[in-house]
């Protein structure tokens, strides 16, 4: 009975002392959650002001970059005003040197004026003598210009005979400082004496052509050589400046010319050789081209056979000048062609009437 009571009792204890011990521990576990929950408020407090001081840092870091790029601009500023400040000492210092010199310089620029009036003076002078020798010179082209015109030898605008000279017009130079040549018509003479020059010119070159022909043929152009032969003249400037050029694409037609006038084959093929032959002697010896002969014949057909791939149109477009050189070498052709035919019918109208005669005769006979 005593063992069982001692067991009851250390039961009872035992029991006891666990209620005892889960209370405390109950009680250990609320202080722990107390604890929790203090720590877990004062971290959010903490993480708040964490917050609270990167935002802070983030508008003390933009204002730091407005602050930066303020300073920079403002460094800038102060570097500009800075050169400014210099740039104008520097022309400070300048118009102070050019000052200590202003003497120098206006003794300077009174000479140099001095000495532009003496070479105006001079060149006003020479003008005047010019003026004075071109006058008698407008003067006699003026009254030939006008016999020619009214002899059909030449034909001259009237309007441009009559600004060749005026008397009314008063040609010499005009007084110091005046320098308006407008009073004396002279652009307007030069351009006029530069017509009636070239007129004359093409002229003569015609009227030449025309008394070789006649000295070596006996007969005048054909009309339709005539009219080439006159374009030939007339734009034969065109015509020289082709040697100025580079290489046509149409160089051809320059072979041709160059054949057809007998220029040696072997200064035919290059280019550099084409462009010395084209020269006034080439103008020359187009104007006076030797016709009928047999070597004459030869080469015109040579010279047929360079442009037989080409046309007018084609040779225009590129050059005027190798267009009027290609009428020229094709009008040959065709009025050579021509005569040719002309003459194979004729022979052929020779012989038939021939065979006519001849079978009429027979027929007598019988």
């Amino acid at each position: 009975p005593l063992l069982s009571l001692c067991q009851n009792i250390m039961k009872s204890l035992l029991e006891d002392k666990s209620i005892v011990i889960e209370r405390r521990a109950e009680e250990e576990a609320e202080k722990q959650v107390g604890k929790m929950a203090e720590m877990e408020r004062k971290l959010a407090a903490v993480e708040e002001k964490l917050a609270a001081s990167e935002k802070e840092n983030q508008m003390l870091s933009n204002n730091l970059g407005t602050y930066k790029s303020k300073y920079l601009e403002s460094a800038d500023k102060v570097h500009k005003l800075q050169k400014q400040l210099e740039h104008a000492a520097e022309l400070v210092r300048l118009r102070e040197d050019r000052i200590v010199g202003i003497d120098a310089e206006i003794g300077n620029i009174t000479l140099e004026s001095n000495e532009r009036q003496q070479e105006a003076d001079h060149l006003r002078k020479h003008l005047g003598g010019v003026l004075d020798a071109i006058g008698p010179t407008l003067q006699w082209l003026q009254s030939g210009a006008a016999v020619a015109s009214s002899m059909e030898a030449m034909t001259v605008p009237k309007k441009v005979v009559e600004e060749l000279w005026d008397e009314k017009t008063k040609f010499q130079v005009p007084e110091s400082p005046s320098v308006d040549m407008h009073p004396t018509k002279l652009f307007d003479r030069i351009q006029a004496l530069h017509q009636v020059s070239q007129l004359m010119t093409d002229q003569l070159l015609t009227h030449s052509s025309d008394a070789w022909v006649l000295s070596e043929a006996g007969k005048p152009l054909e009309r339709q050589l005539v009219a080439v032969r006159d374009h030939i003249v007339t734009h034969r400037m065109e015509v020289l400046q082709l040697a100025s050029g580079p290489e046509p694409k149409n160089v051809c037609v320059l072979r041709a010319v160059l054949k057809l006038i007998g220029h040696p084959p072997k200064k035919s093929h290059r280019w550099t050789d084409i462009r010395r032959a084209i020269s006034p002697q080439l103008v020359k010896s187009l104007l006076q081209i030797e016709r009928g002969s047999e070597k004459a014949v030869t080469n015109l057909k040579e010279a047929a056979g360079e442009i037989e791939n080409v046309n007018l149109k084609t040779v225009k477009e590129e050059s005027g000048g190798l267009g009027v050189l290609y009428a020229f070498v094709h009008a040959h052709v065709a009025v050579h062609e021509a005569k040719v035919e002309a003459a194979a019918k004729a022979a052929a109208d020779k012989a038939a009437a021939a065979a006519a005669a001849k079978a009429a005769a027979a027929e007598e006979d019988q």
